[in-house]
């Protein structure tokens, strides 16, 4: 009930906050492995699709566009967003296959705030 429904959350943060409490599993880019190895992101690198969620997942994720590059070279590429249902989701996920324990799950929605 802490997690905001209507916030969005980056990966990356959320995955910057996990390290703190399971430091041998969690950062940004362990999180991002952690979610392709168990197929809730897509793993096709190079590609607009590279980190997305697969359909089953998409009510968990909110994807927003962000512009990558510089003045004469910059693009759009797809950025995938926690939503405060897929955070929930997702902690949830964690602490049932004892990642975290459920009071790191209290802490870490309370830090995302």
């Amino acid at each position: 009930t802490i997690i905001n429904d209507k916030g969005l959350y980056a990966v990356r943060t959320v995955g910057k906050v996990l390290k703190s409490y399971n430091k041998d599993e969690f950062g940004a880019n362990k999180i991002f492995e952690f979610m392709r190895r168990k197929h809730i992101l897509m793993d096709k690198e190079n590609t607009q699709n590279h980190n997305l969620p697969y359909d089953k997942y998409n009510r968990y994720f909110d994807i927003k566009y962000v512009n990558i590059g510089g003045f004469y070279n910059s693009y759009s590429q797809p950025k995938a967003y926690f939503n405060g249902k897929g955070l929930k989701w997702f902690l949830h996920h964690l602490v049932k296959q004892n990642y975290i324990t459920n009071e790191d799950r209290t802490e870490v929605a309370n830090a995302l705030q």
